[in-house]
């Protein structure tokens, strides 16, 4: 633990203060002898007590056989044991897929933010499409240049109702 110890202590010396600064773990590795979740909460909380302003909690494997449960937000539990036991913000990550589901890790306290890397890698747009999303589709968050022309489109479609096919063209006549 000395060696990333020192170092946080290290960039912390030189890092400005209004700046903040995380620190990501893998909070088990499943292997014999190696990184519990009780070793990761006490490594959180000399994190924090070296000025640390999140945790983000990942978890990985070290070597071949590493098995463990999977499912939507499996390694939420981690952050949120990290935040909990260590007093201090946490960063979940692992199968967040969508808004809805990053918005309950939040609300939910069991973390402070969530992490989305495969899901901005599939999609950069992401984050727009998620605030659109929770704030009941508005555009307000998006450029200026694209969100007016995104929300004519949407009243149009409204209007149009669903393409039901098989014809690939309906146009609507215009109204006087």
């Amino acid at each position: 633990m000395r060696f990333p110890l020192e170092v946080v202590a290290a960039v912390r010396a030189v890092w400005p203060a209004d700046l903040p600064l995380f620190v990501r773990v893998s909070a088990v590795d499943a292997s014999r002898d190696g990184t519990t979740i009780e070793d990761t909460v006490a490594f959180s909380r000399v994190l924090k007590a070296l000025g640390v302003d999140a945790v983000h909690v990942s978890g990985g494997g070290v070597g071949a056989g590493w098995e463990h449960p999977i499912g939507y937000g499996y390694q939420v539990p981690f952050a949120a044991q990290v935040r909990a036991e260590a007093d201090v913000p946490t960063v979940a990550v692992g199968l967040i897929v969508d808004a809805q589901q990053a918005e309950a890790v939040v609300a939910g306290g069991q973390a402070d933010l969530v992490a989305l890397a495969r899901e901005a890698q599939d999609d950069p747009n992401f984050a727009l499409h998620a605030a659109r999303e929770l704030t009941k589709g508005s555009y307000d968050a998006y450029p200026v240049q694209a969100g007016p022309r995104l929300a004519s489109r949407d009243r149009m479609l409204d209007r149009l109702g669903p393409w039901t096919g098989p014809d690939p063209v309906l146009v609507e006549e215009p109204t006087a």
